[in-house]
C-alpha cells in the first residue's frame, strides 16, 4: 500500500533497519492520537523514526505528508 515510502519526506525507507536507527521504519499516526486521531489501518502510515520524531503531534495535509503549521 506505501511501497516503503515515508510519509512526511516520501523517501524510501530500509525495511531491514531497525531502532535505533533513525532512518527505520515506524508508525506514523497521521492525525496524532493527541488531537483525536486513532489508532487504526486507515490513520496510519509507514515515517522514518527521525521523520516522524521530528513532526511530533503536527498535522499533515493527508495528500503528501506535508506539514501544516
Amino acid at each position: 500500500m506505501h511501497d516503503w515510502r515515508c510519509w512526511v519526506c516520501k523517501g524510501t525507507i530500509n525495511r531491514y533497519l531497525r531502532f535505533p536507527n533513525y532512518m527505520a521504519a515506524t508508525v506514523e499516526h497521521i492525525i496524532p492520537i493527541s488531537k483525536g486521531g486513532t489508532h487504526t489501518w486507515d490513520n496510519v502510515a509507514p515515517a522514518h523514526a527521525k521523520c516522524n520524531f521530528e513532526k511530533g503531534d503536527s498535522l499533515s495535509d493527508g495528500l503528501r505528508g506535508t506539514l501544516i503549521a
